[in-house]
């Protein structure tokens, strides 16, 4: 899990603080099983990204760090759906799915077709699934995603026309 200290704020916004140079304290994050580095080094890794970023749950613009694509790879290569499925008591066919759907399948985009790009938020959410320890808006999340999938896939749109209708049904993906 990722966690902003005694800040308050995401790490997203703390990371964004610090890239920017403001006066920020250490912060020690755990990101997918990666462990210890600083706010500050995380700075270091920054890449911008000024381009709108989808991640399959919202459109980002904002500092992204190089640890959430290293954690992608890591969700991507566990062997995690039995135990998600058996800790939110959704079927193991609609934890593959929405793996697949956020993880592994290419998506048509603003800009292309391509893979989904790697969300911090996304990244906890998924951990706290995987540890049992996920939250109502984690599992709101499971459900926006496995109705976007669905979505795209009966109706072959693309990413935004599959997201606007999950909001639409009611199923908020609970980060946005």
């Amino acid at each position: 899990m990722i966690e902003a200290g005694r800040s308050g704020y995401s790490v997203g916004t703390v990371v964004n603080k610090v890239a920017k140079g403001d006066n920020w304290g250490y912060l020690d994050i755990t990101l997918g099983g990666i462990q210890g580095f600083s706010a500050f080094n995380a700075a270091k890794n920054l890449k911008y990204r000024p381009e709108v970023a989808f991640t399959g749950a919202r459109e980002l613009q904002y500092w992204d760090f190089d640890k959430a694509d290293e954690a992608y790879d890591l969700i991507r290569s566990s062997d995690d759906i039995s135990t998600i499925a058996e800790s939110t008591g959704m079927k193991d066919f609609q934890i593959k799915r929405i793996k697949d759907h956020l993880f592994h399948n290419k998506h048509q985009l603003d800009d292309g077709v391509r893979l989904f790009d790697s969300d911090p938020d996304i990244v906890n959410a998924w951990n706290r699934i995987q540890n049992g320890s996920h939250t109502p808006k984690d599992i709101q999340l499971l459900k926006h995603e496995l109705f976007e999938e669905k979505f795209e896939g009966i109706f072959k749109t693309n990413y935004r026309q599959a997201h606007d209708a999950a909001n639409k049904a009611g199923f908020k993906s609970g980060i946005e």
